[in-house]
């Protein structure tokens, strides 16, 4: 009799068949992956864009509403805004006799607090638009009538901003600030 021994050994058409499923399921395993590092990536920018507009939000807020709106800067050269006139909506100057603050968007996009950044270097200003209500000094009394009299001087900020290389991670922000300086 012969004595024979039968080996269990794996063809190579089997072997190949078993790779071809262990990379289809291991690309499958690191897409997912991948996709949710993305997500992850793009949550977290998201949030801190969130955090840092809020942040710049309340320091506007703050100054307006502790400042007055600079009507001669809109209208004279004279204003404390500079030796210039302010003609674009992205600039808002406001102040008193102490202080002055101009809020604007640079040639960078960068929001700026008298010159200085209130977003990190990962987010630029698409829009800011800064509007004024009413548009002459209610408390000049060149400028008094029934309807100004009554009114408080108020801006409207309207801004989006968005990270720098991930365009989709953007926000878009609208509202109104009343000064709380009365004269």
């Amino acid at each position: 009799m012969k004595n024979v021994i039968k080996s269990k050994a794996f063809t190579l058409i089997e072997v190949l068949v078993a790779v071809v499923i262990t990379g289809m399921v291991l690309s499958s395993v690191l897409l997912g992956y991948w996709q949710m590092v993305k997500v992850n990536h793009t949550i977290n920018l998201s949030r801190q864009l969130q955090k840092e507009v809020h942040f710049a939000m309340v320091r506007m807020a703050d100054k307006i509403r502790d400042y007055s709106i600079d009507y001669n800067a809109y209208t004279n050269p004279t204003g404390s805004c500079g030796e210039q006139t302010i003609t674009s909506p992205s600039k808002l100057c406001i102040g008193n006799s102490n202080n002055n603050y101009i809020f604007e968007k640079n040639t960078e996009n960068q929001l700026l607090m008298n010159e200085t950044p209130l977003l990190s270097d990962k987010f630029k200003i698409d829009i800011l638009s800064f509007f004024i209500t009413p548009n002459l000094d209610p408390f000049n009394s060149d400028n008094l009538c029934e309807i100004t009299a009554q009114l408080q001087p108020k801006v409207t900020i309207l801004m989006k901003a968005e990270a720098k290389h991930s365009p989709d991670v953007n926000i878009n922000l609208q509202t109104t600030i009343s000064s709380r300086v009365y004269q």
